[in-house]
């Protein structure tokens, strides 16, 4: 059905959903996200834009309790 609508040039105006997959991060690079952070003083967005997710992705890894008790130690 989509492919109906690229002959024409025209993206139904559903497409961005219909295309976008959510991304999230791995054990490790949440690891690294702490790091920039703490150590690099990157913000929330430069982060988000080095791992290619939204700033959202990242705060809910920094907010994550579980990832809070381990940087602790």
């Amino acid at each position: 059905m989509l492919s109906q609508w690229f002959a024409f040039g025209v993206r139904p105006a559903n497409y961005f959903f219909l295309k976008k997959e959510r991304r999230s991060l791995s054990q490790k690079q949440v690891a690294e996200v702490f790091r920039l952070q703490m150590e690099e003083g990157l913000s929330v967005r430069a982060i988000a834009d080095i791992f290619g997710v939204s700033h959202m992705t990242v705060h809910r890894a920094l907010s994550n309790p579980i990832y809070n008790e381990m940087m602790e130690i």
